[in-house]
């Protein structure tokens, strides 16, 4: 009876070491699969991260031209910063009117636009342009005629009127319309400025026959009874054109300065109203006298550099 005790007992000896060998192999084998980069990539994509709800978006990668942040100074702090005092901006002339005619503005771009016209027609008369001074002038009486006839202007035929002048320059429409490419004028804006111009000496001419009035006396009313303010670059150009036109033996008027009395009495003996107030060329003061060439009573010809 205690014969199959040690056999039994020899039999668990061999069996647990068995048992132990297999054990750890499995055991290793299990370490081993779990370890795979398959497995890995399989546990990341199965169990991807949200992003929290307050993070803020990754910066974007600096290109090869830009310095990384390693490379780029500490941010200043508060300490750092130092107040910038910011420089007073620059006042914008171009903006500023060249003249305001009771109220109505002359815009630079429109002075510059009769410039460039007034080249134009000078070339095809072959004369000498107009000296900006008067080219102000006429613009300023020009609107002062049309201001004065308000919506009763007469009808007249511009394109008749302005073949006619450039017959008597010896041009054509051809002619005139590659002197204004040339000048890079368009037709549009020449044909506007000309009609103005053309009917606005049509409305003296008109008043002249009617009342018997000189065209420079009828100028001369309407220039007393405005309100003309000026802007510097006005004051400028009749500040040049004062100081050529003033003799060599008398200091040059200062164009700013208000004419007072003199003029006054000599208006008055001319027969048109005194005015006791001053002027100028300063906000609110009355225009300086303008004294612009016109159509005489003998040299009838149509010439745009003669109207007005």
């Amino acid at each position: 009876m205690d014969a199959p005790k040690p056999r039994q007992r020899r039999k668990a000896l061999l069996i647990v070491p068995v048992v132990a060998v297999l054990a750890v192999v499995a055991f290793l084998y299990l370490v081993s699969s779990t370890a795979s980069p398959a497995n890995v990539a399989s546990t990341a994509r199965a169990e991807p991260v949200a992003p929290a709800a307050d993070e803020t978006e990754a910066a974007p990668l600096p290109s090869a031209g830009e310095a990384t942040p390693g490379d780029q100074p500490p941010a200043p702090t508060a300490e750092m910063v130092a107040p910038v005092e910011t420089a007073a901006e620059p006042v914008e002339t171009a903006t500023e009117p060249l003249a305001i005619v009771n109220g109505a503005a002359l815009a630079p771009r429109e002075f510059d636009e009769a410039i460039a016209i007034d080249a134009v027609m000078a070339t095809l008369a072959g004369q000498a342009p107009t000296s900006p001074a008067l080219l102000l002038e006429q613009l300023i009486n020009t609107r002062l005629v049309l201001q004065a006839a308000g919506s009763n202007l007469p009808a007249i035929d511009t394109a008749a009127y302005l073949a006619a002048m450039l017959q008597a320059y010896g041009r054509d429409s051809s002619a005139l319309d590659q002197a204004l490419t040339a000048a890079s004028i368009e037709r549009e804006r020449f044909d506007l400025y000309f009609s103005q111009v053309a009917i606005a000496d049509a409305l003296v001419r008109a008043q002249q026959a009617a009342t018997g009035q000189s065209a420079g006396d009828y100028i001369r009313t309407l220039q007393q009874q405005a309100q003309i303010s000026f802007g510097g670059e006005a004051s400028a150009i009749l500040s040049v054109a004062a100081a050529d036109s003033a003799p060599a033996s008398e200091a040059a008027p200062d164009i700013q300065a208000p004419i007072t009395a003199p003029l006054a009495a000599e208006e008055t003996a001319a027969g048109v109203p005194a005015v006791d107030e001053p002027r100028g060329t300063e906000i609110g003061q009355l225009a300086p006298d303008f004294t612009l060439p016109t159509l005489t009573e003998v040299d009838e010809s149509i010439n745009l550099r003669n109207l007005l």
